[in-house]
């Protein structure tokens, strides 16, 4: 059996590569030494379930609009919060049994935790425009956050982070970007660069060949070799780079797979989000030049049984955990000094729970910022659940792009071109 590194698996786990335009290979040195690890809840988390208001006024909205039709109420009492002690106000100093506006879902201690260490900035009321009028549709609304734009779709194809790479560079020996979720995310791909598609573990690699027989090492080494020589058509010119790059990828990421030291990794058990943080986290310890990792979570479109133990309280508890035990490797190691986790989704969700003892799509939720750079607090104005739009959807208080813009900024870019106008300073880094 022939080889062809047409076939990009490596390894065990089926690891995909993508490559930034022809391999640029050109050197830049980035503004900043920041760097994002961006988590997608795919499917359009219900925001009212992950911060809970808990004021008198607003719980009170709160438990009657969350009646399921036919019996039953899809929320969380008041004793629930106190034994889980999630409980929190914009002061982040403030205990959990003196709280009177907020508590995290009683699944997220850890995250609790790490907001009363100071860790945590809560962005509340963050949504999509009104002006966008497929702001509920999940292919719209998840082009919408990966482009930093609105009503742009099958127009562009270049996501905001993609082009804050475009301006700040990217060198070394893989890009900038990474995505540990098997994916090619738009939110990562810009004008001149892509990101580097990884999955599973980064220990697994390997480049298949053919049958595997004793001489494979040989045939590797021959078709290396043959890869070194330039072609004089531009067609092959460039599937022979992106074979030579590949292989090359293959052994670099390798080579940070072993050379990760330190305080030994939390047991991730079958969690996709933790083994994908997990990755990150070796990646980060391994010094690899990147600065921007893409992570995803799915299961959030939750339109029935939302409170099953494993739909959404398994997947806010599996976030809690994840992040707590990613952010703790980091300290422990002393690597999250530069490191800031941000978490957005498709859209919130109503207010009103359904006939399935669920919630259909709506409009603004709630998202999260974590890491030693971030200013800890509530941000943005959780929504008057007594006043609703029209359509019976919370109030957006935050259009999504002021949020996107000051993580550009934090990165060291300018935001005002990728977003398409300028927004003041939220404040949250």
């Amino acid at each position: 059996m022939l080889y062809s590194r047409r076939r990009f698996l490596c390894g065990a786990t089926a690891v995909t590569l993508s490559m930034p335009t022809l391999m640029r290979g050109i050197a830049a040195e980035a503004s900043g030494n920041l760097i994002m690890v961006t988590i997608f809840l795919n499917g359009g988390n219900d925001g009212l379930n992950t911060v809970i208001p808990i004021s008198t006024k607003q719980y009170g909205a709160y438990t009657n609009l969350r009646q399921i039709p036919g019996g039953g109420f899809l929320g969380y009492t008041q004793a629930q919060i106190s034994a889980a002690g999630t409980a929190f106000d914009p002061n982040y100093q403030t205990p959990a049994s003196q709280a009177t506006n907020y508590a995290f879902n009683p699944g997220m201690p850890e995250l609790r935790a790490l907001y009363g260490q100071g860790k945590v900035a809560v962005l509340t009321g963050v949504g999509l425009p009104p002006v966008d009028p497929n702001r509920t549709d999940h292919q719209i609304a998840q082009f919408d956050w990966a482009t930093g734009s609105v009503n742009q779709f099958g127009l562009t194809n270049a996501g905001w982070v993609g082009q804050t790479f475009d301006q700040l560079g990217g060198g070394g020996a893989v890009p900038p970007m990474v995505s540990v979720d098997y994916s090619s995310p738009i939110i990562q791909h810009g004008a001149k660069n892509s990101p580097l598609s990884l999955g599973g573990d980064i220990g697994n690699f390997s480049i298949p060949c053919g049958d595997g027989g004793p001489d494979c090492v040989n045939r590797l080494s021959s078709l290396s070799t043959n890869d070194g020589y330039a072609t004089q058509y531009m067609q092959s010119e460039f599937a022979r780079t992106l074979a030579e790059a590949t292989t090359d990828y293959v052994g670099v990421v390798k080579g940070y797979s072993t050379a990760a030291t330190g305080a030994t990794y939390p047991a991730t058990g079958k969690s996709s989000l933790r083994n994908q943080l997990k990755q990150v986290a070796r990646l980060i310890q391994a010094g690899a030049p990147v600065r921007s990792y893409f992570a995803s979570q799915g299961g959030y479109d939750t339109h029935s049984s939302q409170l099953n133990p494993n739909s959404q309280p398994a997947l806010l508890a599996d976030l809690s955990g994840g992040i707590s035990d990613f952010y703790g490797y980091l300290a422990a190691n002393a690597l999250s000094s530069n490191v800031v986790i941000m978490t957005y989704s498709d859209f919130g969700r109503r207010v009103q729970a359904n006939s399935t003892a669920g919630t259909d799509h709506g409009t603004a939720s709630v998202h999260f910022i974590i890491g030693d750079p971030v200013k800890p607090g509530v941000y943005g104005a959780y929504p008057d659940l007594t006043k609703l739009d029209p359509n019976g959807n919370p109030l957006i208080s935050v259009d999504f792009r002021n949020y996107v813009s000051d993580l550009v900024s934090a990165l060291g870019a300018d935001p005002t071109a990728i977003v398409g106008q300028t927004y003041p300073k939220l404040g949250y880094i």
